[in-house]
């Protein structure tokens, strides 16, 4: 499990938390379409920024173009798990 940003893996002893694609201040909501998994760092940096800024900004040190990120993430929410099974997931690593 990683983060979907960065790339950071719990393996490599990153602590992951799930982050809204919608901010809550926005509307979003807990659906499990909404959430990814990311590291802390992504998580507090990212803040209310949509999904294709945050990746122009993550691109410049993952030297990954932005729109793989973009890609990554509409691709992980398109296998997203129920909320209670990702928490469940995440706290056993």
């Amino acid at each position: 499990m990683a983060c979907v940003y960065c790339g950071h893996a719990v393996e490599e002893g990153e602590r992951l938390s799930l982050d809204h694609l919608v901010p809550r201040v926005a509307g979003g909501t807990h659906a499990p379409t909404n959430l990814v998994t990311c590291c802390s760092h992504c998580n507090s940096a990212r803040q209310d920024r949509s999904v294709a800024s945050w990746a122009r900004a993550v691109s410049e040190y993952t030297l990954e173009p932005a729109t793989a990120i973009v890609a990554r993430v509409r691709r992980t929410v398109r296998r997203a798990l129920p909320r209670r099974e990702a928490l469940e997931i995440m706290s056993r690593r």
